[in-house]
């Protein structure tokens, strides 16, 4: 399908004033608290496909940005998942350890980097971005992407609290909108299901310790597809938790 990635969230504009903070435009873009819903799923997963249609609802919900990860651990049973990374595994495994807890499993939703569900529990994940999407501006950290000729802009704005003073990673990850996938053999043998905004790539491209940053990169680099899209993420290393995030090259939708 050939529509741009689709979330409530648009780029916010970043101008030149970029390399000493974020516009009043970013910061108050960042009181709404957009909420990260990473879904991780498997084309080899018979109890995948009703969790991949809640996210078709999830990326029209206000301030959500829901992502689909699909892994490559469920492969050896009949199907090799045509979306699958290694990367992507490997980022779900990561958060279970910073959890704690080593639960992995599919389908698996993470809701800012540190709360889990079962992707297709409805009520519960829905609960959970509730209650996130009333964090302050005291909880988190403005974050933006623009364009800027062929380049992309990724700034992300000061620490507001010192409880924010964290070491934290800054990860650019790349996605297609919708990709539909004819099954043809496995658990989901002879459905086709789709997939919305389907994690390509995840890149970590800085650190940040609580002072802005400021990263320029090439399109040409990141982007393979015309249809593409990103999502800039702020992470703590120890935690996993989301404390800011941004996206460009989305379109606004409402279900």
């Amino acid at each position: 399908m050939d529509s741009p990635c689709v979330n409530r969230r648009a780029a916010l504009g970043l101008g030149a004033a970029a390399l000493c903070g974020l516009s009043a435009r970013a910061r108050a873009a960042a009181s709404l608290s957009p909420v990260l819903v990473e879904l991780f799923t498997s084309q080899g997963c018979s109890s995948c496909p009703p969790a991949d249609a809640f996210m078709g609802e999830l990326v029209g919900r206000k301030n959500v940005i829901g992502l689909s990860l699909n892994v490559d651990y469920w492969d050896y049973i009949g199907w090799r998942d045509t979306l699958a990374s290694p990367a992507n595994s490997k980022r779900q495994r990561d958060y279970a350890r910073k959890r704690g807890d080593n639960r992995v499993y599919t389908p698996q939703i993470v809701v800012n980097g540190y709360r889990h569900a079962v992707g297709s529990d409805r009520k519960t994940v829905l609960a959970m971005i509730e209650e996130e999407s009333h964090r302050t501006e005291r909880s988190i950290v403005p974050v933006s992407i623009d364009s800027l000729g062929p380049e992309l802009a990724v700034s992300v704005g000061a620490a507001s609290t010192d409880i924010l003073r964290k070491e934290a990673s800054i990860v650019l990850m790349t996605l297609l909108p919708v990709v539909t996938v004819p099954i043809e053999k496995g658990e989901n043998a002879d459905r086709q299901v789709s997939y919305y905004n389907v994690v390509r790539q995840i890149m970590p491209i800085g650190m940040w310790q609580g002072d802005p940053a400021f990263f320029k990169l090439s399109k040409d680099t990141l982007l393979s597809d015309p249809k593409e899209c990103c999502v800039a993420l702020l992470q703590i290393v120890s935690s996993g938790h989301v404390i800011g995030a941004a996206t460009w090259g989305f379109r606004n939708r409402q279900v």
